[in-house]
């Protein structure tokens, strides 16, 4: 898609209030919360980590569907450069032989693989 093209979408899109690209999540997370802890107000730590579990579970896959789904509209718009390279000027150790693999996760030890 051309520049011009995309920029006149995305504006209409903007306009009827079906487009958006940032970090703010939308209202609907916010509510989730809420009405689960309406619904559940004696909600045992079990049931608020599920509930925060499959949360996150059905923000990550919305962000997946997001990003397949830009990428399959824009296939035109490329990265000027590959990620492996910027992360290689940041950090020169990056990606090197020596390395173990990546850092530990504090609290990994807690999760298991059947959760």
């Amino acid at each position: 898609m051309v520049p011009a093209k995309r920029l006149v979408r995305n504006f209409a899109e903007k306009a009827i209030g079906i487009f958006y690209e940032g970090p703010k999540p939308p209202l609907r997370v916010k509510v989730a919360v809420e009405l689960f802890a309406q619904n559940c107000p004696d909600a045992t730590h079990e049931a608020w980590r599920d509930f925060a579990i499959t949360q996150a579970e059905e923000c990550y896959r919305s962000g997946y569907v997001r990003g397949l789904e830009s990428a399959e509209r824009d296939k035109d718009v490329q990265p000027e450069h590959d990620p492996e390279i910027i992360a290689r000027e940041l950090d020169q150790d990056w990606g090197s032989e020596d390395q173990e693999g990546p850092p530990p996760i504090i609290g990994a030890e807690t999760v298991s693989e059947d959760d």
